[in-house]
């Protein structure tokens, strides 16, 4: 009786765990499309306190879009080729998990993506995900 306690009780501790990484919403900041600069922008530098109309800013909490946006996040597996780390940053995600952390995506146009500041193999169609909700609604 006792093992079986103890093994529900691990079970619900894990089952909770899982659901704390979930993620609650999405704050994206973006530039307009196809703006370039001569000077690169920076994941730091792309937030909300410009004051230009080239910056733009949306929050995202539909669960489907989420859900499809968690399916492709979690198959991000880490660059370990030595490449130029300069990155010209065109949009940067805040994704608020519900443990209440926060990861930092940053991508640049069309290539290069960052998340919490590591180096990470693209993902194409993320990317297209995310520019298609940004973009296109």
């Amino acid at each position: 009786m006792n093992k079986l306690y103890y093994i529900l009780i691990l079970f619900l501790l894990s089952n909770c765990r899982q659901e704390n990484n979930k993620i609650e919403y999405l704050n994206i900041f973006f530039v307009e499309k196809g703006l370039t600069s001569q000077i690169p922008i920076s994941c730091d530098r792309l937030k909300g306190k410009w004051n230009s109309n080239t910056l733009f800013n949306k929050k995202l909490k539909n669960s489907s879009f989420l859900q499809k946006f968690e399916t492709l996040y979690k198959n991000y597996q880490k660059n370990e080729e030595k490449t130029n780390t300069d990155i010209d940053v065109r949009i940067k995600v805040l994704i608020y998990l519900k443990n209440k952390n926060v990861d930092t995506l940053c991508l640049g146009e069309n290539f290069n993506t960052y998340l919490n500041g590591k180096k990470m193999i693209d993902s194409p169609k993320l990317l297209k995900l995310i520019k298609d909700k940004i973009y296109n609604n």
